[in-house]
């Protein structure tokens, strides 16, 4: 499973909406949205302001 894969099961398991962490860390709402359906890879940057939004260990979406 997919690093984007693991974040957006993370982000539904806790009952938020996409629109609320994207604008929360700052990504644009399209962006993330295209990275957790897997059309585009999360940058670094996006990648754990997501994580701190959502207080998450980055090593906790490592893909397998």
């Amino acid at each position: 499973m997919t690093t984007e894969k693991k974040l957006g099961n993370y982000i539904n398991e806790k009952g938020l909406k996409i629109k609320y962490v994207a604008e929360k860390a700052g990504i644009p709402y399209q962006r993330l949205q295209a990275a957790l359906k897997e059309t585009r890879k999360l940058r670094t940057d996006e990648f754990l302001a997501a994580c701190a939004v959502l207080e998450a260990d980055p090593y906790l979406f490592m893909a397998d």
